[in-house]
């Protein structure tokens, strides 16, 4: 069962609570859990693309506009894998910090803005 269904309610969560301190997630499995539930949401919107694009061929989606829908999606698509991690923060090492939001990984996108500023 997925954990987000695109036309109901989001299943909760088969991760369970760590119970303690041993039982807290690494930084890598924190990362891992982020790609697998980013993952979980790109399906999720091929799901409901699919399901619009059957609507759009019927009568009742004869005046939702095509290419308006493709650039949509073409930017949630982008804008989630954008969101995926990188890898360890680069600036905390993994601590937590203000550039990755005490995540200690930041996203694709973070790491691309950093090495922009890098670079300057």
């Amino acid at each position: 069962m997925p954990d987000f269904d695109p036309f109901g309610d989001p299943a909760p969560s088969r991760r369970p609570e760590p119970e303690g301190p041993s039982d807290e997630p690494t930084i890598d499995d924190r990362q891992q859990a982020a790609k697998e539930r980013l993952g979980v949401l790109v399906k999720g919107l091929d799901r409901w693309k699919a399901e619009l694009e059957r609507v759009m061929a019927e009568e009742a989606g004869a005046w939702i506009h095509a290419q308006s829908i493709e650039a949509y999606f073409r930017d949630l698509r982008i804008a989630v894998d954008r969101a995926k991690p990188a890898g360890l923060c680069p600036r905390c090492k993994g601590g937590g910090c203000r550039e990755c939001k005490d995540l200690g990984w930041i996203s694709r996108m973070k790491a691309t803005v950093l090495k922009q500023l890098d670079k300057e």
